[in-house]
């Protein structure tokens, strides 16, 4: 203010995403025609300011402020209290945007003050400079996965039966008021896998940090022996609060990841201290069929551990030929059905298996059919001649 001019400072604190005063660039940047943001659903609050000129001959009178509020849109959901205090003087700001309010709102308050009986007439009462705070509502967003390096992985995977995996989750709300949950499809925990402990972390995208903490947890699965052959998917469900939930109709979001899989057939991962005995019995079957599966091992009653990749084969692979039926063929193969439909996850034993098909089956020589589909009987008489004198 120009010298022997009366003036009133007024600022704002913010109150949406920190709760601390703004600085002199800030406070500048949220005035119209900046703004601050908030969301649809979520408590907004601002604190207007005012306090008596640090110097002149009117500071040391007694000195009474208060505001001056323009019209208020949305004002049955908007509220202003009565100042409190004297030198500075606040006044407090709440409100709760609904989505019917997504858009921009401006708020223009001016500091007035009335001061002791005595002074001159024409000093009796001040007001500062008039300032208009923009606030900026934005529909309140679904979250979302962050995908990349070390983040939610996009690519399918292939795994073993017995191969542990872990995945990381991560997901942000662009709503940094908004909370969000992270829980595992139905299907995805009936396939056994599990979320472990969730954790708030500071994440960056193409480079840029971004304003708000995301969740990140773990998701695990280990693939039984009875998942041989199976293609599907894991999938996360990332939820939102929705809001507190006093703006009618506002729900929470929920935002769905999978990431296909395929668990290789007839492909075991060897854990620590399993011996072929205890495999054949997770198999159905015994250790002198699996070992003769398995050639690269030189002794049946040790198994080199130690190696993340080290696998054994469970059975053999086979293309299905026109017309094969489950049934007829585990019989062929010497091998119960039941067994038939453990190595092969995705077979339906009730019907025929589609031409071309690979399978896993595990032969057992003294049970099975030595005979074969294509046996041909030769009956070339010149085999029943007698042999040249």
């Amino acid at each position: 203010a120009a010298p022997g001019e009366d003036s009133r400072a007024l600022y704002v604190a913010d109150a949406v995403e920190e709760a601390a005063r703004l600085d002199d660039a800030s406070f500048q940047s949220v005035l119209f025609p900046g703004s601050l943001r908030t969301f649809a659903g979520f408590d907004f609050s601002a604190t207007f300011s005012a306090s008596k000129p640090p110097a002149g001959g009117l500071e040391a009178l007694q000195t009474q402020i208060g505001f001056t509020v323009g019209a208020l849109r949305s004002a049955e959901r908007m509220h202003l209290s009565t100042p409190q205090g004297t030198d500075p003087a606040h006044m407090h700001l709440r409100w709760l945007p609904c989505a019917g309010d997504a858009g921009n709102h401006t708020v223009c308050v001016d500091a007035v003050d009335s001061l002791a009986a005595g002074v001159p007439t024409c000093l009796r009462r001040a007001a500062s400079v008039q300032r208009c705070l923009r606030v900026r509502v934005n529909p309140d967003p679904a979250p979302r996965f962050l995908t990349g390096e070390g983040q939610t992985p996009t690519e399918p995977i292939e795994v073993v039966m017995g191969q542990t995996v872990a995945l990381p989750v991560v997901a942000v709300d662009d709503n940094c008021m908004d909370t969000v949950a992270l829980s595992l499809h139905p299907d995805t925990a009936a396939a056994g896998a599990a979320l472990g402990e969730g954790e708030l972390v500071a994440v960056e995208e193409g480079g840029v940090a971004l304003p708000c903490r995301a969740l990140r947890r773990v998701l695990t699965w280990t693939p039984s022996t009875s998942q041989g052959g199976m293609v599907g998917e894991l999938c996360v469900a990332a939820t939102d609060t929705g809001g507190n939930g006093r703006c009618k109709g506002q729900l929470p979001h929920t935002t769905l990841h999978c990431v296909g899989v395929r668990v290789r057939r007839c492909e075991y991962a060897l854990q620590y201290d399993q011996e072929l005995q205890q495999l054949a019995g997770m198999f159905g079957t015994d250790w002198m069929r699996l070992w003769s599966l398995n050639p690269d091992l030189m002794h049946p009653d040790f198994l080199v551990l130690g190696n993340a990749d080290a696998t054994i084969h469970v059975g053999h692979l086979m293309v299905a030929a026109e017309g094969e039926e489950p049934a007829k063929l585990a019989a062929r193969m010497g091998m119960p059905l039941a067994q038939l439909q453990l190595l092969n996850h995705d077979l339906d034993v009730t019907q025929p298996i589609p031409p071309g098909a690979t399978i896993c089956v595990m032969p057992n020589s003294c049970e099975g059919k030595a005979g074969s589909a294509f046996r041909q009987d030769y009956a070339d008489p010149s085999f029943a001649r007698d042999p040249p004198q």
